[in-house]
Parts: C-alpha cells; sequence; structure tokens
C-alpha cells in the first residue's frame, strides 16, 4: 500500500475557493478504484497550510489517479490559489 502526502499552503484569500475545489477532489478520488482512503486536513497554525493524505493499494491505482480527468482539471485549477507548488511526498506503508 502506498501513501502520499501532498502539502499545500493555500494564499489566505484563496482558502474558500480552495476548500471548494479540494472537497470535490477529495469525492470524486474516494471513489476511484484502489483508493483506500483520502482526507484533507489542515493545520492550525498557519491556518493556510492544508494537506491530502491518501493511500492507495498499489502503484498503479495512483498512476490511474494521477492520470484522471477530474484529477487533473481540479489541480489545474487548485494551482493557482497556492503560494508555491505543492510539496508531495510519497512512500509505502510498512505496518
Amino acid at each position: 500500500m502506498l501513501c502520499t502526502y501532498a502539502k499545500c499552503l493555500v494564499k489566505p484569500q484563496n482558502i474558500q475557493a480552495f476548500l471548494t475545489l479540494a472537497n470535490t477532489l477529495v469525492d470524486a478520488s474516494r471513489l476511484e478504484p484502489g483508493n483506500v482512503s483520502y482526507e484533507l486536513c489542515q493545520a492550525p497554525e498557519p491556518d493556510n497550510c492544508f494537506a491530502f493524505v491518501e493511500k492507495w493499494k498499489d502503484q498503479q491505482a495512483v498512476a490511474l489517479h494521477l492520470n484522471s480527468e477530474h484529477f487533473n482539471v481540479l489541480i489545474q485549477r487548485i494551482s493557482p490559489l497556492l503560494e508555491r507548488e505543492m510539496e508531495i511526498t510519497t512512500m509505502e506503508v510498512i505496518l
């Protein structure tokens, strides 16, 4: 199983727009084959720091996700709302 952590630092004036798009991304991604879980988290400080925390069955499921239409459309809409590019880390779940 793979776990992906995608950290997003959102421009403060864009938080509401980000949340709307992020919720759509979460809902659609949870329906994908091979998705184990897909969560959006918010840091208490600074409150414009968010992270998508995802678990996938295998690399094939991740590849399908990254090539899905909803992912690509929503990431294109989310990217301009961010202060900088997302920081993405993928790890293998061992326990």
